[in-house]
């Protein structure tokens, strides 16, 4: 509907000075611009839910950090396994949750190094 207006104004309604309405014509990328301001400003109303969400996230991601458990049930886990931890963790948290591992099922099973 703009497009048309800045199309046939200059026909069909009063005259501006010193400009016409087909000044105010847009670019095919403005259009493509105006049109994702569109789309971002449909997810604003989203903001407090996403920041939320954010929120949690750091929460368990700290939680995760701090404990131990998370580490020993990934690696006891039959379809992950330490690979998983090697491939995924940092090596800071790799080292400190294997340690911790250590600690915790090698007196069970009477070994040195879990492998």
């Amino acid at each position: 509907a703009v497009k048309k207006f800045c199309y046939f104004a200059d026909d069909n309604l009063p005259k501006l000075k010193n400009k016409s309405y087909s000044d105010y014509k847009l670019t095919e990328d403005e259009w493509k611009l105006l049109d994702l301001i569109k789309e971002v400003l449909q997810f604003a109303s989203l903001r407090p839910a996403i920041e939320k969400g954010i929120e949690k996230i750091k929460k368990w991601h700290k939680n995760v950090k701090e404990s131990d458990t998370y580490f020993t049930c990934l690696a006891l886990h039959p379809g992950i396994k330490l690979d998983y931890c090697k491939e995924k963790w940092d090596l800071e948290a790799y080292a400190t949750g294997y340690s911790k591992l250590e600690k915790k099922v090698c007196p069970f099973l009477s070994c040195s190094t879990v492998t």
